[in-house]
Parts: C-alpha cells; sequence; structure tokens
C-alpha cells in the first residue's frame, strides 16, 4: 500500500474518531441526566475508543512517512504533527484526570471538591476540541496540498 493510501486512512480515522466518536462521548456525559444510569458507561468506553483510533491513525501516518523514507521524529518537524501529539497528551491527561483523580474526590472537606474535579474535566474536554479543530484543518490543508493538487 503507497503512502498516499496510507495517508487517506489516517485522515478517515481521524475525522471518524475527533468529528462522530468524541462528540458523541461528550453528548452522553452533557445530557447524562436525560440518558439515565448508563451514561458513565457509554462516555467511558467511547472516549478510550476515541483515544485508541488516535494512536491508530497516528501510527499509520509514522508508517506512511517511513514508507516515504523519512524518519518518524520529521513528523514532528510539521505544525500538523506536533499539534497532533499534543492532542494525545491532552486526551491522556484527561483520561487520567477522569479515572484516576475522581477517586479521591469528595463532596464537602476534601483539597478536591466535585466541583473542582468537574471544571478541570471540562477545561481539559474545551481545550481538546480546539486542539482537534485546529488540528483537524492543519491535517486537510496537508492532505489537500500533496494530494489533491497534483
Amino acid at each position: 500500500m503507497n503512502s498516499e493510501k496510507l495517508f487517506t486512512i489516517h485522515k478517515y480515522i481521524m475525522i471518524i474518531t475527533f468529528y462522530i466518536l468524541l462528540p458523541i462521548g461528550m453528548t452522553f456525559a452533557i445530557f447524562r441526566s436525560k440518558i439515565g444510569k448508563n451514561w458513565y458507561t457509554y462516555h467511558k468506553h467511547i472516549m478510550l475508543t476515541v483515544l485508541l483510533l488516535a494512536f491508530i491513525g497516528i501510527s499509520i501516518s509514522l508508517y506512511a512517512k517511513d514508507l516515504e523514507g523519512e524518519k518518524n521524529i520529521h513528523s514532528l518537524s510539521t505544525r500538523h504533527g506536533l499539534v497532533g501529539i499534543l492532542l494525545v497528551i491532552l486526551l491522556l491527561l484527561n483520561i487520567g484526570w477522569a479515572i484516576i483523580v475522581r477517586r479521591y474526590v469528595k463532596d464537602e472537606g476534601s483539597w478536591l471538591t466535585r466541583s473542582m474535579w468537574l471544571n478541570g474535566h471540562r477545561v481539559f474536554g474545551t481545550l481538546i476540541v480546539i486542539t482537534l479543530i485546529y488540528n483537524l484543518y492543519l491535517g486537510n490543508k496537508i492532505y489537500d496540498e500533496r494530494f489533491l493538487k497534483k
């Protein structure tokens, strides 16, 4: 398989991951009172799928770069690559915040209250959305320049 096909696969995996699955996962959390008691299970599984697909998409792009003779570290020389790595770091931090820190949340009388935890999770989520919109723009621009304007 050539690099153009691999980059196309990368593009569609990332579009499905960040334009479809991520908003669905966020919707379960936002409308949890209307969804019912299983909202957290749906939210958690979808968001972990988002992380897994992001890693798969990145791996495919690194393999495509390798086929072109470019060392993987050079993928970080583009703004899209750097912002993509930042996005994955934000995803990991948000999942870590959601899973690990949540265990220590108390309603009152603790250094970490539920509102602090929830606000932190929302801030990470907002940063992720802003970052992914920018990175999808960068990725589409690179893809169009490389493959559509031949």
